[in-house]
């Protein structure tokens, strides 16, 4: 066997045992979503099967369809669901021995072989009925507004790429990928000004430091920052969800002030979700360590936890993450995995610019599993529609039905 299918041979062993890092199930999928491998994939899947036991027949006559989305809404934090699916409480109790032996001939297939496939015929028939609403709206695209020091706007969306402006001997660059970038030929400049970067609902943009380090905004935030970090720290500001990769550098450790927080680093990844309306401030840390702190409390996170601030009691607690959840936005994906129905539609509003009316009480449900945020509207209300919530779309008015 050669490397690459003796990678994919052991990587698809820890998943289905479940055993897999989250670097190893990072890895799985990103190999699984190659075209060319799909064959192997398959034959692998194959063998795992065997191994297990439980044959595709077997799979789903002892599998009935409810029950087999349930499962696949609790595998572990795959990229691309494939369901959204209403959790009562009493439903969430489904053994791990089921859900890895699903996740050896479902997950996979699912997640990593570019369609909504299943080993039910009838799976595959009604997520081939995800088709456009006669008045679909389109999901979020890279869009952004820049606010220079003097007051001057430039919609980024819009501008060509190339040099856009030069501010205290510094510029600012938007590069063919559409990324925004700063340059400066002298390490300090003799003056620095702040800029501000502002995503619309319905918007994402990335950005790139004076040192290095890099910044993705979600929809419906901004960030304050220098054109060049001098001093003792490297200091921004920022409001909504915010995901950094931070260049290293020991004598000037990087802060974010979000919501009446700051978060202290000298290099690391972290993602950060202030927005206001929601009722929690979440800190996550990917990678390196932090410093958290609000008010007089500090404490400090290492890789995989998160510290949660109550928005009304100013307190926080720090707890293990879901890291894969943290920052699914930035990797394209909604993750709903234990999250109720207000929460899914504050995200929903964010991403696809519309507004949300309830005329339906909220039962306390919460839901799994997620779907791709590069779908238009119209799959992700399909696939609520079938997990209960029956929604109608007016405009850019999403009402929730009774």
């Amino acid at each position: 066997m050669d490397p690459l299918a003796s990678r994919l041979r052991h990587l698809l062993h820890v998943y289905t045992s479940g055993t897999a890092t989250p670097a190893e199930r990072s890895e799985l999928m990103e190999l699984i979503r190659m075209p060319e491998q799909e064959a192997l994939v398959k034959e692998l899947i194959g063998g795992e099967m065997e191994l297990l036991e439980l044959t595709d027949w077997e799979l789903e006559k002892q599998l009935p369809e409810e029950r087999a989305t349930q499962i696949l809404s609790n595998i572990l934090r795959r990229p691309a669901e494939a369901a959204i699916v209403r959790q009562l409480p009493e439903q969430r109790k489904i053994g791990r021995r089921w859900a890895w032996r699903a996740a050896a001939a479902v997950v996979i297939l699912t997640a990593g072989l570019g369609g909504y496939r299943f080993l039910s015929g009838r799976w595959q028939e009604r997520m081939a009925d995800v088709r456009s609403l006669p008045h679909d709206v389109a999901p979020g695209s890279n869009k952004a507004v820049l606010t220079l020091a003097n007051g001057t706007t430039i919609v980024l969306d819009s501008a060509r790429s190339g040099k856009l402006a030069q501010q205290g001997g510094v510029s600012v660059i938007k590069l063919d990928s559409g990324r925004l970038a700063y340059a400066s030929p002298v390490e300090k400049p003799d003056e620095v000004l702040y800029n501000t970067l502002t995503t619309p609902r319905g918007g994402q943009y990335q950005l790139t430091f004076p040192d290095g380090s890099r910044v993705w905004l979600d929809a419906a935030s901004s960030i304050k920052y220098p054109t060049a970090f001098t001093g003792k720290v490297r200091e921004v500001e920022m409001t909504g969800e915010a995901y950094f990769e931070i260049a290293k550098n020991t004598r000037m450790p990087f802060v974010v002030k979000a919501g009446g927080t700051t978060t202290t680093v000298l290099g690391t990844h972290f993602n950060i979700n202030a927005y206001d309306d929601e009722r929690t401030l979440i800190t996550t840390l990917l990678e390196g360590s932090v410093k958290f702190g609000c008010g007089k409390e500090e404490k400090v996170l290492h890789p995989g936890q998160q510290a949660v601030l109550n928005a009304e009691t100013r307190s926080f607690t720090v707890k293990d993450a879901d890291t894969y959840q943290a920052v699914a936005w930035k990797n394209g994906q909604f993750d709903f995995d234990d999250k109720d129905l207000p929460a899914i539609m504050r995200q929903i509003s964010r991403w696809y610019n519309i507004d949300i009316n309830f005329q339906s009480t909220y039962d306390g449900a919460t839901f799994g599993g997620g779907i791709s945020r590069q779908l238009n509207l119209s799959h992700v209300l399909r696939l609520l529609d079938k997990s209960g919530v029956h929604t109608r779309l007016e405009d850019h008015k999403l009402i929730i039905l009774p």
